[in-house]
């Protein structure tokens, strides 16, 4: 909101707000400074990214069926924001890296779930959810299902499954200068490469193209507003443990 008032571009790390009432607040501001408020998602500048919507919206695998994710690592600090931060504004690995998850789903999808549940590990001292499985149910009936975790062995890959085949991902959100992904359809498998400047290089560079009106937000409001509203209720889901219906 100050950086708004003071008239700056705001390239706001994920997960922009805790709260949907948030963001739109933030926007709002932005709206009324004449500034560029985009959230930073950066693996949906690389071109990766584009490939496997577009693979996927050509039926080459059939019809997208299920969609697998994870993101883990370990935190050894206590005192790091994501564990010494109150669960409920924002701690705890959903709000860090879920995130990822379940914006990858709904991007692959172009819809946005129904419903959904979680379930958490609350850590006895941190107090937020130190590891998180979601599900995400979507009206075409794609399932999409994600692990995360802040205090278990990292590990990082996607996978799609369709009608007719699948696409394994090795690396979703930080594909980097060099990347690659396997589509499998029947016996045939190829490999898929894609080679130029890292995500946060791409990035910064769309960013700085938007702030001059030459290009289009990438992630555009409403795909923020969409991703918290799912990331909230998928927080409420493990409070209640039940499935919330959006």
């Amino acid at each position: 909101l100050k950086a708004a008032e003071a008239g700056k571009h705001i390239l706001c790390e994920k997960p922009m707000a805790v709260t949907v009432e948030e963001a739109q607040r933030m926007f709002a501001a932005a709206e009324k400074a004449k500034v560029l408020l985009m959230e930073a998602f950066m693996y949906r500048f690389h071109p990766q990214t584009a490939r496997l919507r577009e693979i996927v919206a050509s039926g080459e695998i059939g019809e997208l069926r299920v969609i697998r994710s994870r993101f883990s690592f370990t935190i050894g600090d206590p005192k790091n924001v994501r564990l010494s931060f109150p669960y409920e504004r924002g701690g705890g690995g959903l709000m860090d890296v879920g995130c990822y998850c379940t914006s990858f789903s709904r991007y692959l999808t172009q819809e946005e779930p129904y419903q959904v549940f979680g379930a958490a590990q609350f850590g006895e001292e941190s107090g937020v959810d130190e590891g998180f499985v979601g599900t995400l149910s979507f009206p075409s009936g794609v399932l999409a299902v994600f692990d995360v975790g802040l205090k278990f062995h990292g590990d990082t890959r996607a996978d799609l499954m369709g009608t007719k085949g699948s696409i394994e991902i090795p690396a979703p959100w930080k594909p980097g200068a060099r990347a690659s992904f396997k589509v499998r359809v029947g016996r045939e498998t190829r490999e898929e490469v894609f080679e130029g400047k890292p995500e946060f290089v791409l990035e910064a560079e769309s960013f700085q193209a938007m702030a001059e009106g030459l290009a289009e937000p990438m992630v555009r409001p409403e795909d923020t507003l969409g991703n918290t509203k799912v990331l909230c209720a998928l927080r409420e889901s493990a409070q209640r443990r039940e499935v919330i219906r959006l």
